[in-house]
């Protein structure tokens, strides 16, 4: 066999793993090993590859690349547990989609980025309780480090359209109350 015609036979196989429908991880392993096999082929003999051979070997490359990607993004999406990183992962898929665009593996790809639109609400929602929980836990840190007021009570933290204030309380009993502090501000976060 020439080196020309096992050009074209892995050529072709690479060709035909890029149209059949299978799954991400079998045309992964299709296009490495064809790959591979053409890569030890150009080392023995760089003849047979012609500069649109070359240009073309180097897209199916790409394509292998975004492959890796996309397997490595379907296992950790199940661990995406808020709306930043759903995001963050919705522009790595859609890179992903168009960079396959026309193969059958696209599909594969659009369906998961599909059921991750589907569950931003949901992590939006739930990032938005995180934040509210970590907002709360600062307010509670804060008022733990604060000096009692002068009845000796302890002071609370209290918002109104304005400003947010510490309070004594036992409000409306004790009526004492001063701002909080700008370090303080910065810490709770508006």
């Amino acid at each position: 066999m020439t080196a020309n015609s096992e050009i074209d036979g892995y050529f072709d196989k690479i060709s035909e793993g890029l149209e059949a429908t299978v799954s991400e991880v079998q045309l992964k392993e299709q296009l490495s090993v064809g790959l591979g096999a053409l890569r030890d082929l150009y080392r023995q003999e760089a003849i047979g590859f012609s500069d649109e051979l070359i240009e073309t070997l180097k897209a199916v490359r790409d394509i292998e690349m975004d492959l890796a990607e996309f397997i490595e993004i379907v296992d950790e999406l199940p661990l995406v547990n808020d709306s930043v990183e759903a995001i963050e992962y919705q522009i790595k898929l859609n890179h992903i989609a168009r960079s396959l665009e026309g193969l059958p593996v696209q599909q594969r790809v659009l369906r998961e980025l599909r059921g991750l639109r589907d569950r931003l609400p949901e992590l939006e929602k739930k990032s938005l309780e995180i934040e509210n929980l970590a907002k709360q836990q600062r307010f509670l840190n804060l008022e733990s480090k604060c000096e009692p007021c002068e009845c000796g009570a302890r002071r609370v933290i209290r918002e109104n359209i304005h400003r947010k204030f510490w309070r004594c309380e036992t409000y409306p009993k004790c009526l004492r109350a001063r701002s909080v502090t700008r370090e303080e501000t910065v810490y709770l976060g508006s």
